[in-house]
């Protein structure tokens, strides 16, 4: 599934970065399985904490 998304994010025209909210349940699943960097609570989302993987993160997931 992240690998769909990141796809569609490099047809899109945006070099494969991700970003998402998460349910606090699914913090440890996106830092470390999907190597997404935590941004912290966004206070307008629930507090819930914003995930971004960046372009290069995406090569390397993509590589695994």
């Amino acid at each position: 599934m992240m690998a769909e998304a990141i796809n569609l994010s490099f047809e899109e025209g945006f070099d494969g970065r991700v970003g998402l909210h998460a349910l606090p349940k699914a913090n440890a699943f996106y830092s470390q399985r999907c190597l997404m960097e935590n941004m912290g609570p966004d206070e307008k989302y629930d507090d819930l904490n914003y995930y971004e993987l960046s372009a290069a993160r995406a090569d390397e997931f993509l590589s695994r």
